[in-house]
């Protein structure tokens, strides 16, 4: 069977598309373990909250006034 996308190229068996037109579509992207893009791809949570919150210790954060725990 014939691609029904790019018609050049014959579809897997059981399929109306080829695997190059399946795949065409997929991207990615930089994700990091606290800031999503490229600007954070290194940063981990203990980094971002030394850097916001002034402490990278969860236990000194639940003790703090105003902070509440999820």
């Amino acid at each position: 069977m014939i691609c029904t996308d790019c018609g050049a190229k014959d579809a897997q068996e059981g399929r109306t598309t080829c695997f190059r037109c399946r795949v065409s579509g997929v991207g990615f992207a930089f994700r990091g373990g606290a800031v999503i893009g490229r600007g954070g791809w290194n940063m981990t949570k203990g980094d971002w909250l030394r850097e916001h919150m002034g402490t990278d210790s969860e236990k000194q954060l639940a003790k703090r006034e105003g902070i509440e725990r999820v």
